[in-house]
């Protein structure tokens, strides 16, 4: 009778020590009563870009890679493109359109 007594008097001492321990941690100045809620408002313009193009590139294609790529007409690196690549800015900062 008093092993069992025990036992659950240990597995109660367990279960609240483990509960103490668990309790969210609050800090002594950290007070939640006086939270002020602050309403913002933001304005989207939806401005489409200005650019100039000067021209059309090729997407060139090799049969040993599956990705597209173009020659920089300034430089003349080979540059890979994405597959929704639709306008390209080569060295000179110039923006052309890919075909």
């Amino acid at each position: 009778m008093i092993t069992t007594l025990f036992v659950i008097f240990v597995l109660l001492l367990m279960i609240f020590g483990i509960g103490a321990i668990c309790m969210p941690y609050r800090h002594e100045l950290y007070d939640d009563v006086d939270e002020t809620v602050i309403t913002t408002t933001t304005v989207v313009e939806n401005v489409e870009p200005t650019y100039t193009i000067v021209g059309k590139l090729n997407r060139q294609h090799e049969s040993s890679h599956s990705q597209y790529f173009v020659i920089d007409p300034v430089d003349g690196d080979k540059i890979f493109l994405n597959d929704n690549d639709d306008l390209y800015e080569d060295a000179d900062g110039k923006i052309w359109s890919l075909v």
